[in-house]
């Protein structure tokens, strides 16, 4: 088995995540599971007696932590990767657990204006889950936990059948007060918590050496960006692999969700939730 390094991107859903670990994993040396996320993968064991995402520390017991830590060997030795770069944005209402199961690993923790990424989030729940996307996960769910995540994915599109507003019945990072917005289909409200735990969670559990990221920052100047990140986790790159890997990186709609928001009568639910938070990373509130 090579020698490697575990790279874990923390951020809320729509916080450009998977532009982080696009970039990163198109540098020779880097590597990713072929699918969006892994989550199967974290909640392997654990899925009857806690139903939500947010687990604890103290359920990383030997079994989860060799069964996780396989599925990295597993990667890396297939890939050669001298860095396997992990991005599951439920990973954010858990790292404590994450830090008790791989302690060696290192954090990204990538943040955006929560009114951006809770107008986008808003728009995920709402839209239908491509059946190729669902397959690509699926091929990394253990086969005794098929049935569970078998159940779930129908009554998903069944409550996106028959709801008026075409809400999905769950999507993204859960924990009981998400859930909880959800069941009451209030999505507006569901994702704008989202984004609240999931920072505040991340914050509060993340370690003092952990890499930090503005989106903001990123889309304006991904080439600087994302040399400085590889410098902070001592992986320099050639100027050219590093120009390669940001040529897809898009600013999208950055700075525009307050406005998306408020044209939705959106805004009022929304700016409680998250200005507390929006002050506390140096954020301007809405």
């Amino acid at each position: 088995m090579n020698t490697y390094r575990k790279l874990i991107i923390i951020g809320a859903p729509r916080s450009g995540t998977n532009m982080l670990r696009d970039a990163l994993c198109a540098l020779p040396g880097f590597a990713t599971w072929d699918c969006d996320e892994i989550n199967p993968i974290w909640k392997h064991g654990h899925l009857h007696s806690h139903p939500h995402d947010d687990l604890p520390p103290t359920l990383a017991n030997p079994a989860a932590r060799a069964f996780v830590r396989t599925r990295f060997d597993r990667l890396a030795h297939a890939t050669g990767a001298q860095v396997v770069v992990e991005k599951t944005c439920a990973n954010s209402v858990r790292v404590g657990y994450l830090r008790a199961l791989l302690p060696e690993a290192e954090f990204i923790f990538i943040r955006r204006h929560g009114a951006d990424a809770v107008a986008s989030a808003i728009t995920r729940w709402r839209s239908s889950l491509p059946l190729r996307y669902s397959l690509k996960k699926a091929r990394y769910v253990p086969l005794q936990d098929i049935p569970f995540y078998a159940a779930r994915a129908l009554l998903n599109r069944l409550r996106q059948a028959v709801d008026p507003g075409h809400r999905l019945r769950a999507w993204g990072p859960m924990t009981e007060s998400i859930a909880t917005a959800a069941r009451c289909g209030d999505v507006v409200r569901a994702a704008a918590l989202q984004w609240q735990e999931c920072v505040v969670r991340s914050l509060a559990e993340l370690p003092e050496t952990r890499v930090e990221v503005r989106y903001e920052d990123f889309v304006r100047e991904p080439q600087v960006e994302l040399r400085s990140i590889l410098s902070a986790v001592r992986s320099p790159k050639p100027e050219a692999a590093i120009v390669g890997a940001t040529r897809a990186v898009r600013a999208g709609l950055a700075g525009q969700g307050a406005q998306r928001l408020l044209a939705h009568g959106q805004l009022p639910i929304v700016a409680p939730i998250i200005n507390p938070v929006l002050e506390r990373l140096g954020y301007a509130p809405v």
